[in-house]
């Protein structure tokens, strides 16, 4: 489900912005982008993330501005001369020309460290508020979202119903139709022969029993409104997706025995609506 937090606050000389992004997906899968002095604080950030947000692509950035700031950088001479003596020693025995070595010790670990590089817990503890109240503020995000997509399915599932409804008065007139065009048929097929009035009846009721959808039409009914009794407790998106697969077989069956234009538009309307949830589900946790 899409989302958007953002929290900002200064911390001494130093003002720290959180925002996270949440993009829909079937598992929870975080991105982190944090200031070095953050890096050891990623599973922190990554599991109370989990905690309240449970699932989707979600992306966390932590930004820090400490322009105001003067920053104090260190060298790490020790290391500098060790990894020297071993880089200047590998070098002169393999005829490597090393002038540009000292350029490429000091982007090694721990040769140059700053303020930056560590972090006290109070100040932790400061951007681990802003980062709950970034992931709170996202999840309420979701929320409002999952509200504006439980209404959309109400309004979908009442619109299946009604068109259900409309199935109703064309089914029987159809197999009014359907008994009188296939009496008429038989009539002057068998005209000039004997024929068992009553034979002919149970045949007639067995031929239109195969076009028949009131069973259909029940169990779609049925489930639909177990739809809306899902959507009005505590809704899980397999669940739903599940009674939806339900929902588009009985629209499919009636599709394939209506044998009635009227019938089959309704049909359509119905499917196309269904694709409309069937969309929207990959949204639901």
């Amino acid at each position: 489900m899409t989302g958007f937090g953002r929290s900002e606050g200064s911390w001494h000389d130093r003002h720290y912005r959180v925002e996270i992004k949440s993009l829909n997906s079937k598992q929870l899968d975080i991105n982190i982008r944090v200031p070095s002095a953050l890096r050891d604080r990623e599973l922190q950030i990554r599991t109370e993330a989990g905690k309240i947000l449970g699932r989707g692509k979600v992306d966390i950035g932590v930004f820090c501005d400490d322009s105001g700031r003067e920053m104090k950088t260190h060298l790490n001479t020790s290391a500098m001369q060790s990894y020297y003596t071993q880089l200047k020693s590998f070098c002169d025995s393999n005829g490597i020309q090393n002038s540009d070595l000292i350029a490429s010790i000091v982007r090694l670990p721990e040769v140059v460290s700053s303020e930056l590089s560590t972090m006290d817990e109070d100040e932790w503890l400061f951007i681990s508020a802003l980062l709950n109240e970034s992931l709170l503020m996202t999840d309420e995000y979701r929320k409002r979202e999952g509200l504006a997509q439980l209404n959309f399915f109400k309004q979908v599932m009442n619109e299946i119903l009604s068109q259900q409804e409309m199935l109703v008065p064309l089914l029987v007139a159809r197999n009014a139709r359907l008994r009188n065009r296939l009496a008429q048929g038989l009539k002057e097929l068998l005209k000039d022969e004997n024929v068992d009035q009553n034979r002919l009846e149970q045949e007639l009721i067995l031929y239109v029993e195969r076009w028949d959808v009131a069973e259909e039409l029940q169990r779609l009914q049925q489930n639909c409104n177990h739809f809306l009794e899902e959507l009005s407790g505590e809704a899980r998106g397999r669940t739903l997706g599940f009674i939806a697969q339900e929902i588009g077989r009985e629209i499919n069956t009636i599709g394939s025995k209506a044998n009635d234009f009227e019938m089959q538009k309704i049909v359509v309307v119905m499917k196309e609506s269904l694709e409309q949830v069937k969309e929207q589900l990959a949204n639901v946790l």
